[in-house]
């Protein structure tokens, strides 16, 4: 059974096809990852950020900044990491989001008793 997946990206434009492409794939991932944790439906939503010293890009090297957020229950979680690497920021950024869900829920010992 596939369900809808609420997920938010903004900033995207700012960023080639095949980078689109490993985002929403990442993205994806971590969706279901979290969704396992939270077992409700919420919200993911995303904000890419670029920075670059030359504002005509003729540099090469690109920070980016992420900031993610899930709502749509009592509470709203937050996470937000920036680097030189795309992927290695989505990923940091997730993985914070999973560890701040697993320190308010408690969700690897529900399955222990």
């Amino acid at each position: 059974m596939e369900t809808k997946k609420n997920i938010e990206i903004n900033g995207a434009e700012i960023l080639n096809d095949a980078e689109k492409e490993t985002i929403n794939k990442i993205t994806s991932g971590a969706y279901d990852k979290l969704k396992r944790s939270v077992k409700n439906n919420f919200i993911l939503k995303v904000v890419l950020k670029e920075y670059s010293r030359d504002k005509e890009n003729l540099v090469k090297r690109r920070k980016f900044s992420v900031h993610a957020e899930i709502s749509g229950f009592s509470r709203i979680f937050e996470a937000d990491d920036f680097g030189w690497e795309l992927n290695k920021v989505f990923h940091s950024v997730f993985q914070k989001l999973n560890k701040e869900l697993e320190h308010e829920f408690h969700v690897s010992e529900q399955g222990k008793r």
